[in-house]
């Protein structure tokens, strides 16, 4: 797996929460019936906000894993 720079995380996270509501402000909710349209017009910001999610807990994870090795090398 790619190792990321824990601010670079943070900035791709930022960044795709940013896209993924900006496509999601272009999708037309209007439409009476439901039919594939509505499907392919999903496609984009469920995939940005999918990214979002990863990056996210690809965050939380360096945050818990840095707090992690501080405790440890403060108890030795």
């Amino acid at each position: 797996m790619i190792k990321i720079v824990k601010i670079v995380a943070l900035f791709l996270m930022i960044l795709m929460a940013i896209v993924s509501g900006y496509s999601l402000s272009e999708v037309d909710w209007g439409t009476k019936n439901i039919d594939r349209n509505i499907f392919r017009e999903l496609k984009r910001p469920s995939m940005y906000l999918s990214l979002t999610i990863f990056y996210m807990i690809y965050y939380i994870r360096m945050l818990n894993k840095e707090k992690k090795n501080k405790s440890f090398k403060k108890s030795q």
